[in-house]
């Protein structure tokens, strides 16, 4: 049995490399290997060939004339929202799907294929060496002038904290990031940090990122300040709680004592 599974590991390991090889040299004489088409392109499965979707081409335009202009993701998502257009799947843009369109040289007309290690999962990706590319020049029309998306390029790399597909390691710790909902709209809250304090001291502050990207809600941030007090203060009195609750304990009286403390005075119930 052992036997048998090294060889059936064998040609796993045979049946990828062949299959890897086929698809490089796929993409090194232009051929498409499938995916998700490209955002502003249409692909005809028969002739092979790419085409311009006008629609979402006009929409690719505008991101790249913003984005040099204003140089900031957010704001252009933010734009870009507030004037009703969709992505391909009727979603609202962000700064995270803008910067994957504005970094692509599908869009000056170059196919890159073999770009990304995946080997990690699709959410743990880094970047191949430069010499692994391959990259077809005048492979279909282009929407960006070549002049526009090497400027476009330059800011992106002035702007951006860290490579793309490398880990980026935090500088400070957001202690409620991911963990907060917006109590107005529902969205989740982002985190960043607040202005200095004497001594140093800059505490995490937490905003709405609906209002972040469309400015439409009337949501203010929330600070490490208030947040850190309400957190601890309710934890220590479900913990106090726990120790005198009893059957005869009535709903009124557990509340009582879920809210005590200077933390929680504002609360209705």
């Amino acid at each position: 049995l052992k036997i048998i599974l090294v060889f059936a590991e064998l040609e796993r390991n045979m049946t990828s490399e062949r299959v890897t090889a086929v698809m490089l040299s796929r993409a090194g004489s232009g051929q498409w290997n499938g995916g998700r088409v490209p955002y502003g392109y249409d692909y005809d499965s028969e002739r092979q060939e790419f085409s311009i979707n006008e629609d979402q081409a006009a929409a690719v335009r505008l991101m790249y004339n913003e984005y040099e202009s204003i140089k900031s993701l957010v704001q252009v998502a933010r734009l870009l929202n507030a004037k009703g257009i969709k992505s391909r799947k009727g979603r609202e843009w962000t700064p995270t799907t803008l910067g994957i369109i504005l970094r692509n040289p599908f869009y000056v007309g170059i196919y890159r294929y073999n770009y990304r290690d995946e080997s990690g999962g699709l959410t743990d990706w880094t970047i191949k060496p430069e010499k692994e590319w391959i990259m077809i020049e005048d492979h279909h029309p282009a929407i960006i002038e070549t002049k526009q998306w090497d400027n476009v390029q330059l800011i992106l790399t002035k702007n951006r904290r860290y490579e793309p597909g490398s880990t980026y390691v935090r500088k400070n710790i957001h202690v409620f990031a991911g963990l907060l909902k917006c109590g107005y709209c529902g969205s989740y809250m982002v985190s960043s940090l607040d202005r200095e304090r004497a001594g140093g001291y800059r505490p995490s502050i937490y905003a709405c990122s609906r209002k972040r990207r469309h400015g439409d809600c009337d949501n203010k941030y929330i600070s490490d300040r208030t947040l850190g007090p309400f957190v601890l203060n309710y934890i220590a009195n479900i913990m106090q709680a726990q120790r005198s609750f009893g059957k005869t304990t009535t709903i009124q009286t557990l509340g009582k004592k879920l809210l005590r403390g200077d933390a929680l005075s504002d609360v209705k119930r």
